[in-house]
């Protein structure tokens, strides 16, 4: 009986926690692509740009695209310099990093926006 209470008490600090947890993706947005950080898009945060360490794109072959960052006062903007099939975030927050489905961000479309 102590062996089932025990996994239940653990059990039940492992949902809480993921409760809590913030997101890292990447969206267009007013034609930039904006690294977002927060609990979905009804929930955004500001966040320390300097917390983004690195970013990297790759194109359609798995050729390395150059990505430049765009810091701002408490969120970052990424431009691939070339056409990017794919781009990596390597950022120092405790979080989960989410890849919404791209047919959700139809060109020129977000999901903060009602797409067709």
């Amino acid at each position: 009986m102590r062996h089932i209470l025990i996994t239940a008490i653990a059990l039940s600090f492992m949902m809480f926690s993921n409760a809590f947890a913030h997101h890292v993706w990447m969206e267009k947005r007013n034609g930039d692509i904006g690294i977002l950080y927060g609990h979905g898009i009804n929930k955004l945060d500001p966040y320390d740009p300097e917390k983004i360490k690195d970013v990297k794109g790759f194109d359609s072959k798995g050729k390395a695209v150059e990505v430049v960052i765009v810091k701002q006062k408490e969120s970052a903007l990424i431009s691939p310099k070339g056409e990017a099939a794919t781009i990596s975030i390597f950022h120092a927050y405790p979080v989960g990093t989410y890849a919404p489905p791209l047919p959700l961000l139809g060109a020129g479309c977000s999901r903060s926006e009602q797409c067709e």
